[in-house]
């Protein structure tokens, strides 16, 4: 499979573009109702890793830069954002391969850590991710509406170091994401 990766910032991705994150969204996240009119859950992500086939979009993952802040002071990271790979292209590496090129990105740059949400972490952990057990606090958004502030353990939380820092063990330690969970 010859893929072509495309890093893009979010304003810069056409309507047509759009509407193939939109079905691919769809396909792989079927039971989310968001997917029937727009391409993000909580926030739109300021940028997009997409990959191509021959014309047609096969995979997508969006990707915030952002400062938290940790026990020990601010620390940057990359929040990669629904991950997702076309049925058809499956099980050939390709979320694995997108996982690594958004971890060569973040080494690249001096980017701490990366960091996602997810309640299946196979995929994550076969690619250098682990489950911290972190206390978490974020800006809790439901379908457009800001409603407060979480602020507890979150058994999705997977984290990955990319240098000399280390992220917190436990849920003694917090981290606050200074904004919404990714």
């Amino acid at each position: 499979m010859s893929d072509r990766f495309e890093l893009i910032d979010e304003f810069r991705i056409t309507v047509a573009v759009h509407e193939q994150i939109r079905d691919l969204l769809e396909e792989c996240f079927p039971e989310s109702s968001f997917t029937s009119t727009r391409t993000w859950l909580k926030q739109l992500p300021p940028r997009r890793l997409l990959v191509w086939e021959e014309g047609e979009l096969v995979a997508q993952l969006g990707v915030e830069h952002r400062v938290v802040r940790l026990p020990d002071g601010p620390g940057t990271v990359l929040g990669a954002i629904d991950l997702c790979v076309r049925g058809a292209c499956r099980g050939v590496g390709l979320a694995s391969s997108m996982l690594q090129w958004l971890l060569e990105l973040g080494r690249t740059h001096g980017i701490d850590f990366v960091i996602l949400f997810a309640a299946d972490g196979r995929l994550y952990a076969r690619n250098g991710f682990c489950r911290p057990g972190t206390r978490v606090r974020w800006l809790k958004i439901h379908e457009l509406d800001g409603f407060g502030i979480g602020d507890d353990v979150l058994d999705e939380l997977m984290v990955c170091e990319l240098g000399p820092r280390r992220w917190p063990d436990g849920p003694e330690a917090t981290v606050d994401l200074l904004g919404y969970q990714f």
